[in-house]
């Protein structure tokens, strides 16, 4: 009889940092929960390296883990131990902000420093008792890794840029002395383009004025900030459930524009003709595979060419990547591509780009030039790409649609409406537009529409027979022989999901 053996977690090396470099080069675990290493002087202070996402990337941070006697948020002196995160060690995406090695040592020897005076000082230990339960702005916000540490890693960078850019200000602010006057007035000024502080008096300036969505996810974080708040008891007494920038965003903001725009199907044919004439040909050919796929537009635009099966006519591509509506923790690291079938027309456009590539199996749009104008080299390990054809469509924008814009996203309007008017399977047409498995059962009224399910043969059919009729109604745009109907409305469902996924 075999013995069952026990399952080990990884255990972490033996090794210490000193410097930024050094932290830089600490092993990842293979999986599971992160690993921490000390300083090698100041062993409390430490570098948390989690394991790598399904990108490759290693997130790193300096963190703290002081014990000593102070004030729990009960308010009852005890043995307390800081855990805080201090900031990124290392950046590893575009945009992200590393705190500099120096400025974290030294925020870890002021938390030391200040943490032996409170203990040495029954006075200090006092005032210290009395603000145990009062949270501010930035106490609330070092809360936010761990109270969401399960959502979409997408979600909390839109979140860390809403407080760096539009709440960091208010770090030092207790929670409970910003009611919802302040709040109120807050919205007010960020709709002008200004940050008001905690005074309620002073303000600074934005680059501009912000739209009204913009407004609702700024509050709307204030409000989660407050939520934090109170489940650790840090408003002072406040009662369950107050929450003035809550408040604030029920009564002070409106309801946030939501696009509706595509081109009509009586001005496409035309369009699509002048996208031959005035648009680059990169630009041209991405117009036309926005039309003919649907595809959104962080996977079209990052589109590659071993992603594309010329032989069986599908898109191969990773329920990881970005715009598959498939990423996230219920997604194993090892699910199968997602397939997706592609029309004729639109295998051509791609296999005529191909030849000329730096990279056979790389970027579908590979830029000739690179951005300072001087000629792509070969074997660069980085080819450069062309991304963004919207200044190039304003020329149709002007010559045929009236100087009406439209945006990428409009064009997965005007895939769907394609598909629509062509009587195309709407099985296949939910599924060709990538909706999640979730909004498929929802509005297909078929509880059993799973990740599974959108790879098998079944499913393929449905898609295939969308695009087929997609593709000749395309066709019949283009020589006449199809007259578009004068009312365009897509299914309730359909508008409804593609409403709620725009990815500009």
């Amino acid at each position: 009889m075999t013995e069952k053996t026990e399952k080990k977690e990884p255990k972490r090396p033996a090794m210490q940092f000193e410097s930024r470099a050094s932290a830089a080069t600490l092993p990842a675990p293979p999986k599971g929960a992160y690993f921490e290493y000390p300083h090698i002087e100041y062993p409390q202070f430490k570098v948390r390296v989690h394991p790598a996402d399904a990108d490759g990337r290693i997130k790193r941070q300096y963190t703290v883990r002081i014990k000593h006697q102070g004030i729990g948020k009960d308010g009852r002196v005890g043995p307390q131990e800081d855990r805080s995160v201090l900031g990124l060690a290392v950046a590893v995406e575009k945009g992200e902000v590393e705190l500099p090695f120096v400025d974290a040592l030294t925020e870890y020897l002021n938390r030391h420093k200040k943490l032996k005076a409170l203990k040495a000082s029954p006075a200090a230990m006092q005032e210290a008792k009395t603000n145990a339960k009062r949270m501010t702005v930035g106490d609330a916000w070092a809360r936010h890794e761990t109270e969401t540490r399960t959502q979409r890693t997408k979600t909390t960078d839109k979140e860390t840029s809403v407080y760096r850019t539009y709440l960091a200000h208010l770090s030092d602010a207790y929670l409970d002395e910003l009611e919802y006057k302040f709040w109120s007035a807050f919205v007010a000024q960020v709709g002008k383009g200004k940050l008001l502080h905690a005074d309620g008096k002073q303000t600074t300036a934005l680059a501009g004025k912000r739209a009204e969505a913009t407004v609702i996810g700024v509050i709307n974080f204030a409000a989660k900030l407050y939520t934090f708040a109170h489940r650790l008891e840090g408003l002072g007494g406040r009662p369950s459930g107050w929450n003035p920038a809550g408040e604030a965003r029920r009564t002070q903001t409106g309801t946030p524009n939501k696009r509706t725009g595509h081109i009509p199907l009586v001005k496409l044919a035309e369009a699509w003709r002048a996208a031959d004439v005035l648009c680059a040909s990169w630009a041209r050919d991405q117009f036309y595979l926005y039309v003919l796929t649907g595809l959104r537009h962080s996977l079209l635009a990052t589109l590659q060419f071993s992603e594309v099966d010329q032989k069986y006519k599908v898109l191969r591509i990773s329920p990881h990547k970005p715009g598959t509506k498939r990423r996230g923790v219920k997604t194993p690291a090892d699910a199968p591509d997602l397939i997706i079938p592609i029309c004729d027309d639109a295998l051509k456009i791609i296999a005529a780009r191909r030849p000329f590539a730096p990279d056979k199996n790389g970027p579908v749009w590979y830029a000739t030039t690179a951005p300072g104008g001087k000629p792509a080299a070969k074997g660069v390990p980085k080819i450069p790409v062309n991304s963004d054809p919207r200044s190039n469509w304003a020329h149709i924008q002007e010559r045929v649609l009236d100087g009406v814009a439209f945006m990428r996203h409009d064009l997965r309007r005007t895939f769907a409406r394609l598909g629509s008017a062509a009587g195309a399977d709407l099985t296949g047409l939910s599924l060709l537009l990538m909706h999640s498995p979730k909004t498929l059962g929802t509005t297909l009224r078929v509880p059993d529409v799973t990740i599974d399910y959108t790879g098998t043969a079944e499913a393929r059919g449905h898609m295939r027979a969308a695009t087929k009729s997609i593709e000749k109604y395309m066709r019949g745009l283009l020589d006449g022989s199809v007259i578009p109907p004068l009312a365009e409305d897509l299914p309730d469902f359909l508008e409804a999901a593609l409403s709620e996924d725009e990815d500009e």
